[in-house]
This record gives structure tokens, C-alpha cells and sequence, in this order.
């Protein structure tokens, strides 16, 4: 049976959290190494794209780094991405990063626009009592 969502948002949370760790937050957010050096290259050459935004976002988030990590996942969101985690990234790095109003506003115009999921449901209640 899979895990529920938020489960895996408390371990992201715990780990973010309690240790120092970066490369376990890079395997929890989806992302490798080696897919992190690759994204340094392309970034460094100028090269624009939603993903390299999102990947840029997952290593800005991994280094404890919430502003920046905030900005890139609004910046893939921007320019097209649809992964909906880049949504709930930014999110919860506006929350970490202690701005709680951020946060709110970017919930407030999330659902005016999208549909109510199960999913969201569930990162919203973890989202509650992970950002008090």
C-alpha cells in the first residue's frame, strides 16, 4: 500500500528540518546528483527552461536556501511547468523562509484558479501544522 502524501511531506520536513543533510533532500525531491551538475552547466550557459527552474529550485531548497528556491519553483510555474509539487515547493519554502503571508497569498490564488484535489488537501493539513 503507498505511503500517504503526507507522510512523505513529514519526512521531507523532518529531514529539512533536523539535519544538514543535501543529497538525501535531493533523492526525496526527485533529483540526483549527477542531474544537479548537468542543471549547473546548462544554468551557467544561459539556457532557460521550466525544468532546469524546477531543478534549480530542488538544490536551492536542499541547501536550506528558501528564498531562492521559493522564486525558482514561482519561476517554473511561470514559465509552464506542470508539476504540481513545484507549486507545493514553492509554498512550503515561503513558509520555512518565515513568510507565512507569501505563503497564504500563493494558496489564496492557487485556488481560485485550480480545482480542488485530494492531494492538495492532504499538503495543505501537513502545510498547516509543519508552518506554525
Amino acid at each position: 500500500e503507498p505511503r500517504e502524501l503526507s507522510e512523505e511531506w513529514r519526512l521531507v520536513h523532518q529531514v529539512l528540518t533536523n539535519t544538514p543533510l543535501e543529497t538525501c533532500l535531493l533523492w526525496l525531491l526527485g533529483s540526483r546528483s549527477a542531474e544537479q551538475r548537468a542543471i549547473l552547466a546548462a544554468a551557467s550557459k544561459g539556457v532557460r527552461d521550466p525544468q532546469l527552474d524546477y531543478q534549480l529550485g530542488v538544490r536551492a531548497f536542499a541547501g536550506r536556501d528558501y528564498l531562492h528556491a521559493a522564486a525558482h519553483f514561482q519561476d517554473a510555474l511561470v514559465h509552464g511547468i506542470r508539476h504540481r509539487e513545484a507549486l507545493y515547493y514553492a509554498i512550503y519554502a515561503f513558509c520555512l523562509a518565515g513568510r507565512p503571508a507569501t505563503a497564504t497569498q500563493l494558496i489564496e490564488t492557487w485556488r481560485m484558479r485550480e480545482e480542488d484535489r485530494a492531494t492538495d488537501r492532504d499538503f495543505l493539513r501537513f502545510l498547516d501544522s509543519a508552518c506554525r
